[in-house]
């Protein structure tokens, strides 16, 4: 969309090279990336509403032009959160036992991906009911995030996470339900 690129230049591909990246050098990368991304936003909006000025566009059109920069704009915030709070996430390969704490609500796998730093597993549960998920240490802190079921179609993903460690990485799209908080 508007030639935003929500992947950051020099991304590591791999697990060893996150890890060995010096963090502020990292951190440095990425909220310079979203800079970027801001001034690139702005263009895009201000270009969409003159054009749709110019082109007396219908409603309906616009506000999905609108809707799109809305979501944009989002995914932009949540990074700048992620890298202004400086969480260090580190990718977990065993298996934690976990329990829903809470969800994420309107944030895309790409965006999780983003946010985290980390790539998710793909492979399917035993049971079929987990097509996604992501397992991390958030500073010292077992985290999973996983779609259930098919939440995705729904935009929501389930997480198991201390309310502070989703507050910071997601801001208003962590909704905490644990009622241990």
């Amino acid at each position: 969309m508007f030639g935003l690129n929500m992947t950051p230049p020099n991304q590591p591909t791999s697990t060893d090279s996150f890890l060995n990246r010096p963090h502020v050098a990292w951190d440095a990368m990425w909220i310079e990336h979203a800079r970027t991304l801001e001034r690139e936003l702005a263009a895009a909006t201000a270009e969409c509403l003159e054009q749709a000025r110019l082109l007396g566009m219908s409603g309906e059109r616009e506000a999905d032009l609108l809707a799109k920069l809305a979501r944009a704009e989002k995914a932009l915030s949540i990074l700048e959160q992620r890298y202004n709070n400086n969480m260090k996430i580190t990718p977990l390969t065993e298996h934690i036992s976990s329990y829903r704490t809470g969800s994420i609500v309107g944030i895309k796998p790409e965006q999780v991906t983003a946010i985290l730093g980390i790539d998710p597993i793909t492979e399917k549960s035993g049971d079929g009911k987990v097509t996604i998920e992501w397992r991390f240490k958030a500073n010292h802190s077992a985290c999973a995030i996983w779609d259930y079921k098919g939440s995705l179609k729904w935009d929501t993903l389930s997480v198991f996470m201390p309310v502070g460690v989703g507050k910071k990485l997601f801001g208003d799209a962590y909704k905490n339900e644990s009622k241990y908080s």
